[in-house]
């Protein structure tokens, strides 16, 4: 009697488990067997978005101490344009990604060796700059080679630092001028905001060989990332 018990109790058993199993058994046990491995293998990180080369238009402003708006403004008193572009420099500069956290940047910025005080006097943007490239002399060369550390937690924005040498050259009187010594040491630090614009900010000292040759100065410069 129990025997048999036992027998009907089973054999309902194996009725009632095909409906309750999606498609029988075997699917059952095979989309549960996915299901774990799913759950079980790591999801693979996604690939960090490659740092590429590319220059940077850019302009550099140069102040003796950091009261950097009390000497704009001061700039900006004696004219239109003269007073900031005799303490600026425009040119370009070319970003190369050195592995995932360096980058070399050699850059070259030039400026107007003119007499900008007189240039001031002429009442306009367009006549002070005209004046000034009309009467120039010289035209100055800064060539900075910086070596950098970047961090860039986000595609918004790199955090970057950088140190080099920057060299002084130029043409006065048509004559190149292409002394290395005494050159600049440059370092500074700055911001790429939305893989558009470039903004630095540093401090340069003038050197003779390893000497401190005396004389040094603060920069901000502004970019646009090409």
């Amino acid at each position: 009697m129990y025997t048999m018990n036992v027998r009907r109790l089973i054999t309902i058993l194996l009725l009632l488990v095909p409906s309750v199993m999606p498609e029988g058994p075997l699917d059952f046990i095979s989309s549960t067997a996915v299901c774990q491995t799913e759950m079980e293998t790591p999801k693979k990180p996604r690939p960090q978005r490659k740092d590429q080369s590319h220059f940077i238009l850019k302009m550099n402003y140069y102040t003796p101490n950091l009261k950097l708006k009390d000497n704009f403004t001061t700039d900006l008193n004696m004219g239109k344009i003269a007073g900031v572009a005799s303490h600026s420099s425009l040119g370009f500069g070319l970003y190369i990604p050195l592995g995932q956290y360096f980058f070399l940047q050699p850059e070259a910025l030039f400026s107007l060796v003119t007499d900008w005080e007189a240039a001031s006097y002429e009442g306009s943007v367009v006549k002070e700059f005209g004046y000034g490239f009309k009467h120039r002399y010289g035209t100055a060369m800064d060539v900075p080679l910086l070596l950098g550390v970047k961090w860039a937690p986000s595609k918004m924005f790199r955090a970057k630092a950088f140190l080099g040498p920057t060299f002084n050259l130029g043409w006065i009187q048509k004559d190149f001028q292409s002394k290395f010594n005494p050159y600049t040491l440059t370092l500074g630090a700055g911001l790429d905001l939305l893989n558009f614009i470039d903004v630095d900010m540093g401090y340069q000292v003038l050197m003779d060989g390893m000497s401190y040759a005396r004389h040094s100065q603060w920069f901000v410069s502004v970019g646009i990332i090409m």
